[in-house]
């Protein structure tokens, strides 16, 4: 996975690169010591990431997702891996800690989003019958991916990470989210927000009084954003929510969205 940096506050749009000329170097997060080396056609390490939630002062958890890949835009699926970020003094530094979690054929566990929320770290992932396939561990247990348990359908929750294709799981009332989104709990509306993108083309949000659903229906916000679709609620004038910052954006630049409440 390429750098990460540290946000400015001068400029919502601009990170800090401490100098850095080159971004060759500085993985944020690099393949585990026993992960196989790519092979074959597809000779380089490919790796998508979440986004970081904390844990303690200073400690995170994201996941991973590994593959192989080729410049032809060939790849293999490898499977899910968890990191643990810490605060470097120049860049955020992330090391997976252990082995991949998953096969191939396990979902990409918190690819789409994660949450630190209500004594738990929650993971959303794309999937299921439903759209969206959430887990979560308690907070103390954040680092060990045994733990984790998953939403079915019914309203139960399994422990142990899902396979792909098993369409027992997932949430109550459909979510459509392609590519990565993000979550936040609304100090304005007093719910939770769920970010998503569909298609690759539009910016929706979905709300719930809790962390996993029921999800409401969709509310649009705009088209041609791109893929990721990212909530900044620390931008948020007073912590109010009222107003909220959205970035979203593709090869050829993130976008800055202002979202502006009159509930």
């Amino acid at each position: 996975m390429g750098a990460a940096f540290y946000s400015t506050k001068a400029n919502i749009l601009q990170v800090d690169t401490k100098d850095i000329k080159n971004v060759n170097g500085w993985d944020f997060a690099k393949a585990h010591s026993s992960d196989p080396p790519p092979q074959g056609n597809t000779p380089f390490w490919g790796m998508d990431t979440s986004n970081v939630a904390e844990v303690s002062p200073g400690v995170g958890v994201g996941f991973v997702w590994e593959v192989w890949r080729a410049v032809t835009g060939e790849y293999v699926d490898r499977g899910a891996g968890m990191i643990k970020v810490t605060l470097g003094s120049n860049v955020p530094l992330a090391n997976r800690n252990g082995p991949l979690i998953t096969g191939a054929d396990g979902i990409q566990v918190g690819i789409m989003t994660i949450l630190n929320a209500e004594g738990y770290i929650y993971t959303y992932t794309n999937g299921g019958p439903s759209g969206l396939i959430i887990g979560r561990s308690k907070l103390q247990n954040a680092f060990d991916a045994t733990k984790y348990e998953f939403l079915q359908t019914n309203g139960n929750w399994v422990t142990g990470i899902p396979k792909s294709n098993d369409m027992s799981y997932g949430v109550q009332r459909n979510v459509h989210s392609d590519g990565q989104g993000s979550i936040v709990y609304s100090n304005y509306f007093r719910k939770y927000m769920l970010f998503t993108g569909a298609y690759g083309y539009y910016m929706n949000y979905y709300t719930s009084d809790t962390p996993y659903g029921p999800w409401s229906g969709q509310y649009g916000l705009a088209g041609r954003v791109g893929y990721g679709v990212n909530v900044h609620p620390e931008f948020s004038p007073g912590e109010s929510h009222r107003v909220l910052f959205v970035s979203s954006g593709v090869g050829d630049g993130i976008m800055m969205y202002k979202l502006e409440f009159k509930y």
